[in-house]
């Protein structure tokens, strides 16, 4: 739907850029979601190691793979936070635990 008023021929122009946008809900060519690999299948990478993305046997060492630790994820969920942690930390009434939390938090990600 387009609004009344506003400038003249823009209510042609907004039409023209609502035309071209999918509409929630509805209609539009989403990609098919593919059926589910059966466990007793046979395997699709025949000539692809067993111990591939493992940090042990042939095949790909798991950072090859792409595949990140406990540690690298954590991190990465942390960092975002650690500017609202430090707030924290520096209010008059934060604890020692609580700034050496933060302080710890910031060696370990190198800030």
């Amino acid at each position: 739907m387009v609004a009344d008023g506003g400038a003249y021929g823009s209510r042609q122009q907004m039409e023209a850029l609502q035309s071209g946008a999918p509409m929630q809900g509805g209609g539009g060519g989403s990609t098919p979601t593919p059926a589910p690999i059966p466990l007793d299948a046979p395997t699709q990478n025949p000539n692809e190691p067993v111990t591939s993305g493992a940090d042990a046997g042939a095949g790909l060492s798991a950072a090859a793979a792409g595949i990140q630790n406990d540690q690298q994820v954590s991190n990465e969920q942390i960092a975002p936070l650690l500017a609202s942690l430090e707030m924290i930390a520096n209010l008059p009434g934060s604890n020692v635990e609580t700034r050496t939390l933060v302080r710890n938090l910031k060696a370990r990600l190198g800030q």
